[in-house]
């Protein structure tokens, strides 16, 4: 199970919340609402289509990992509009 915590950009309700995702088996289970305060944003589709892999700073295996996230978390975004 993964967890990962942040403020989220919320573009389709126009807004900014903290929050926690919880990710189990590459799916998103739930996004829970915090009201602790977080310095880094989540921003789910927001991806460069033009992308260096070598410029990235990522092994070619972590950038995948979390462009596949962030894809899920943009999916279920628009599943709980």
């Amino acid at each position: 199970m993964l967890e990962i915590e942040g403020n989220i950009l919320d573009v389709f309700n126009e807004s900014i919340y903290p929050a926690k995702i919880i990710i189990h088996e590459n799916k998103i289970l739930k996004i829970k609402k915090s009201t602790l305060e977080y310095k880094n944003y989540i921003l789910p589709g927001y991806i460069d289509a033009h992308v260096h892999i070598e410029s990235s700073l990522f092994a070619q295996v972590d950038l995948q990992k979390l462009l596949y996230l962030m894809v899920l978390l943009q999916q279920y975004l628009i599943l709980m509009k």
